[in-house]
């Protein structure tokens, strides 16, 4: 008697991965393909729209050969991918283009435009719950109805990345409410705001939108044709799928009001989970649809994470680096046991993590926003200042939750929930208890869990979460510490605002650099 998997596909922006589950939410093999970008021009990125669904069947194909997977013991099928963007298709479900990605910034100047009527960007914030930006799917459409009216005069449908690779899958064009819930649905109503349509002059597209269903709902089956390009047994049930961000916080178990989960990673993306969804439109987090009915997931994602740390013991500890490498040796390992007997505050040195060149974006926006070293003196080793760094990360981090609610654990994941000493930092500069589980696919995961309650292995997605939720460590706050970093924050926060006339100043003298 074989086994019974569920499979959750990650189709990212830089990677497409394919996971099998078994029902308890275990990670059983894995494959993954790296992804081809087209960039035409310096700030835009496109993604070849049929190369992706040949990766997307060649990864599935290679992980049920290469491990021996019965085919039938595939019970069914989630996926999930990058968010916003816009991909388009004609009558005979072809593509009409490249996609053009979130990532893309060939709107920038419409977005320029939208923030200048405060009245127009105070309604779209209202209505969608985030501010626009240029990878939205609505400001993507807004940019091709004036510069490429014959590209959408083609177009019968426009849908998300997930949409694509499931309709390509099953033949079923429908969308899915997390992915438009990030900048087309109005969370009030659970529809496409047709308001929006009409203030961005986008109103007599609004055919291209298919009916909006759960992620957790059955859509369609393995087609006989996807079923020989995959290997997946023709009628294998396939969910209608989820956004990324959405399903790693679903993977991870953040499905109770208040709870949080953090990624740690290139970026930092921070998400809460809320009933409800009012916020100070000074506060530049947005939100989308969660996976559990009836909450939401505000999302708070700062510009750079692990690069902080990259960049110090890149700079300051190439011969340790070099030296832990000639030994086979863990140079993180290493660093942090000669850190740890440091006093919480790095002997008064306060780092801020802004250390990407396109400046900061959340929980403050500001492109001008530079990292920087607040109170080195004579005093200070170049082991304060990696102290500083780690500290740093983990205040923005705070600084991400002060005002959404979070009241709840953080979930950590990402390259940097390796480290179980940031991760105490985490703990204690927040206040919250920091848990972190075994495996690492939280976006599969988080998909393939979608696609077992649509078949009734689980009964809904919070049961499906917390029942297959594996605690790998959990770190609770140090008193003493957080006390000390409790004063610490208030002297991040008021230089990280005292900076801003400073950067915007830096940024005319050094053009932008």
């Amino acid at each position: 008697m074989c086994d019974n998997y569920l499979l959750g596909i990650d189709a990212g922006t830089s990677k497409i991965k394919a996971v099998i589950f078994n029902l308890k939410g275990e990670e059983i093999f894995v494959e993954e393909k790296s992804n081809s970008i087209i960039t035409k021009h310096r700030t835009w990125t496109e993604q070849n729209m049929g190369l992706l669904w040949e990766d997307f069947c060649l990864i599935i194909r290679k992980l049920l050969n290469k491990n021996r997977i019965n085919p039938k013991s595939i019970l069914a099928v989630g996926i999930t991918a990058q968010g916003e963007g816009c991909w388009l298709i004609d009558k005979e479900g072809n593509p009409v283009r490249d996609a053009i990605l979130w990532s893309d910034g060939r709107a920038r100047s419409i977005v320029e435009d939208i923030k200048k009527d405060e009245e127009m960007i105070l309604k779209i914030k209202k209505i969608t719950g985030s501010y626009p930006f240029p990878g939205a799917t609505s400001i993507i459409l807004k940019w091709l109805a004036i510069n490429e009216k014959e590209t959408l005069d083609k177009a019968y449908g426009c849908m998300f990345c997930k949409d694509w690779l499931r309709y390509k899958l099953t033949g079923d064009m429908c969308l899915e409410t997390t992915d438009a819930s990030t900048a087309l649905l109005d969370l009030e109503t659970g529809e496409i705001s047709e308001d929006l349509l009409r203030m961005l002059g986008i109103h007599d597209y609004g055919f291209l939108f298919n009916p909006l269903s759960n992620c957790c709902k059955l859509i369609g089956r393995v087609t006989k044709e996807a079923s020989a390009l995959t290997g997946l047994a023709e009628g294998t049930p396939v969910s209608a799928g989820l956004m990324d961000i959405v399903a790693a916080a679903t993977g991870m178990a953040a499905v109770e009001e208040g709870d949080s989960c953090t990624i740690l990673g290139t970026t930092c993306c921070n998400s809460v989970v809320r009933k409800n969804r009012e916020c100070s439109t000074e506060n530049t987090s947005g939100f989308e649809c969660h996976a559990v009915e009836n909450l939401y997931l505000n999302v708070i994602a700062s510009m750079a994470g692990t690069p902080n740390l990259e960049w110090a013991i890149n700079t300051f500890f190439q011969r340790e680096r070099e030296e832990a490498e000639s030994e086979g040796k863990d140079v993180y390992n290493i660093l942090e046991d000669l850190v740890k007997d440091i006093k919480a505050g790095s002997g008064g040195i306060v780092y801020h993590p802004y250390i990407s060149t396109g400046g900061e974006r959340a929980p403050f926006f500001n492109p001008n926003a530079r990292a920087q070293f607040f109170g080195i003196s004579s005093n200070a080793t170049k082991y304060h200042i990696l102290k500083a760094v780690y500290e740093g990360v983990a205040l923005s981090i705070k600084d991400c939750l002060q005002d959404v609610q979070s009241k709840g654990k953080i979930y950590l994941g990402g390259g940097g929930a390796k480290s179980y000493y940031w991760a105490q930092i985490i703990a204690d500069c927040t206040g919250k208890e920091v848990v972190i589980q075994e495996g690492k696919e939280y976006a599969a995961k988080g998909a393939a869990l979608c696609a077992g309650v649509a078949v009734g292995v689980y009964k809904n997605i919070r049961e499906a979460a917390l029942k297959t939720l594996r605690v790998k460590r959990t770190f609770i706050p140090n008193e003493k510490n957080k006390v000390t970093y409790d004063k610490v924050y208030k002297l991040y926060k008021g230089l990280r605002e005292a900076e801003s006339y400073y950067w915007n100043l830096r940024s005319e003298i050094f053009h932008g650099n």
